[in-house]
């Protein structure tokens, strides 16, 4: 090839340490991953943008060492957002499904996959802090006769009751 389109290596970084590397065994690594509050745990999503979907939770302070490693696609073959939450012993899942992207739910999972609170579907799901404590917001729009109506719901992320509504 001309010199002239040769590539170069890029600059390798300095002051930095390589903590891990990460391959994807089956599918591809999406761009969909979250850090726990102290950066020790990195949790990223493998898919193949279809049937298999699923998260795993590395230790960073053990080389990536995998903690944990479960199916999402049950609960979301679409993993949109993930999150450690509630002291990052539970993860909260934002995700859409294959056949109606614009429907999304958000789930509460433990570290081990399993459900323990689900919200949705709706048009959006979002995590949030209200007076110092984590909240789902879940909006919601379906049409009707005099045009589109608009719901918004807020809930505590640690119980399932509502806290407000608005319609």
């Amino acid at each position: 090839p001309s010199p002239l389109f040769a590539q170069k290596q890029p600059p390798r970084p300095e002051g930095v340490k390589l903590l891990a590397r990460v391959l994807a065994d089956k599918g591809f690594l999406d761009d969909v991953f979250a850090f726990d509050g102290p950066g020790g745990r990195l949790a990223i999503v493998r898919t193949d943008a279809g049937a298999y979907a699923e998260i795993e939770v590395l230790d960073l302070n053990q080389a990536g060492a995998s903690l944990t490693r479960f199916d999402v696609a049950a609960i979301t073959p679409v993993p949109l957002q993930v999150q450690f939450v509630l002291d990052g012993s539970k993860l909260f899942i934002v995700g859409g499904s294959l056949g109606d992207p614009g429907k999304l739910t958000g789930s509460l999972v433990d570290l081990s996959g399993k459900v323990l609170r689900k919200w949705g579907p709706a048009h959006d799901v979002v995590l949030s802090v209200a007076g110092g404590e984590d909240m789902v917001t879940v909006f919601g729009r379906r049409p009707v006769k005099a045009g589109t109506s608009y719901e918004v719901s807020r809930f505590r992320l640690r119980a399932a009751a509502a806290v407000d509504e608005l319609r």
